[in-house]
């Protein structure tokens, strides 16, 4: 079981207090939709371990690796090898984001388009049909790099506020690799209301570039909520995160504040975001092409996972919930949308 210590981490240029994630696998593993809805609600993210199988994000990576290695190898270190993502001294402002052919890769696609991801979006948003943007935030972040605190409502808010966004990392992310970071009920709760109304309503430029961020100092968030309503704004701030494996994600709210850890390692993270929506609500202009959920390829059906990945191992659970039953968290029902 991981320990829920408070531990220090690098939220870009200052240090914040941080603890883990808060796991979801249990409740996706049984196929509990109703607690994972009820969770998404209450903190604004889910974290899911083991959703896509590993040995299909590896093989991504490193599609993603040896494709970068050959437009930018002077960002890798002399003599590694492209797949160990060993960066260069001085390695920064790598870019994949403008490389959308490599997003568009078949290992890489049917990763950030796999099944079970449709899966999941349709039963968190209780409708069979759903879209995902065909349009992939595939990112290269070199050691010293991070991406700041904000929303993703500034930059996809001109569409439905039911956008939700899967951040998958392609392989292994520890903390210091630059792991997802995010403040629980940041999209719901009222020491948050003044900035969803000001910054949260704002129109920025591309997504994820510095002008839409709110802060590049996680540590300062507190003092950007302005006076204390109740218990103390500056207490609300509660950073969570956790080391991550290949084939986990975390879900996130179009609302929930976040941002990615400093890279403290001496590795490139590769990761990307994608966009969700059920095929009925109305879509951000700026993104034209979405994709609904496409057949599984040959190599897909009956794929085995290695025994040791599954979406549960770390807790002695299979991929059927135990013992025949769906586990409760003892709370009350997610409204149907």
């Amino acid at each position: 079981m991981a320990c829920n210590c408070a531990k220090r981490v690098w939220a870009g240029e200052g240090r914040v207090l941080v603890s883990e994630l808060r796991d979801s696998t249990l409740f996706f593993a049984c196929k509990d939709w109703n607690e994972l809805r009820i969770a998404l609600e209450e903190d604004g993210y889910l974290f899911i371990r083991g959703v896509i199988p590993r040995h299909f994000v590896l093989k991504a990576r490193k599609s993603v690796l040896y494709a970068l290695h050959e437009v930018r190898p002077e960002c890798f270190e002399e003599g590694s090898l492209p797949y160990t993502a060993k960066a260069a001294d001085g390695a920064g402002s790598i870019g994949l984001l403008g490389m959308q052919q490599v997003a568009a890769m078949p290992n890489v696609r049917r990763v950030l388009e796999s099944g079970r991801l449709f899966e999941l979006m349709a039963n968190l948003f209780q409708d069979p049909e759903v879209v995902t943007s065909d349009f992939k935030w595939l990112r290269a972040v070199a050691p010293g790099e991070f991406t700041g605190v904000h929303t993703d409502r500034v930059f996809l808010g001109k569409g439905s506020s039911r956008l939700l966004t899967a951040w998958i990392p392609l392989g292994d992310c520890p903390v210091e690799e630059g792991s997802m970071m995010v403040v629980p009920g940041s999209h719901r709760m009222e020491e948050f209301s003044a900035l969803r109304s000001s910054y949260g309503n704002s129109e920025v430029g591309q997504d994820g570039t510095r002008s839409g961020w709110l802060t590049d100092d996680g540590s300062k968030l507190g003092e950007l909520l302005g006076p204390s309503t109740g218990s103390g704004a500056r207490e609300a701030v509660q950073w969570h995160t956790s080391d991550f494996k290949a084939g986990d994600m975390v879900v996130l709210s179009i609302d929930t504040l976040h941002m990615s850890a400093a890279n403290r390692s001496g590795n490139i993270r590769i990761s990307c975001d994608t966009r969700w929506l059920p095929a009925s609500e109305p879509r951000d202009p700026r993104l034209a092409a979405w994709n609904s959920r496409r057949e599984k390829r040959p190599s897909e059906k009956g794929a085995k996972r290695p025994r040791d990945h599954s979406p549960t191992a770390a807790d002695g659970v299979s991929r059927h919930c135990p013992l025949g039953r769906t586990p409760s968290r003892q709370r009350r029902s997610a409204p149907a949308r």
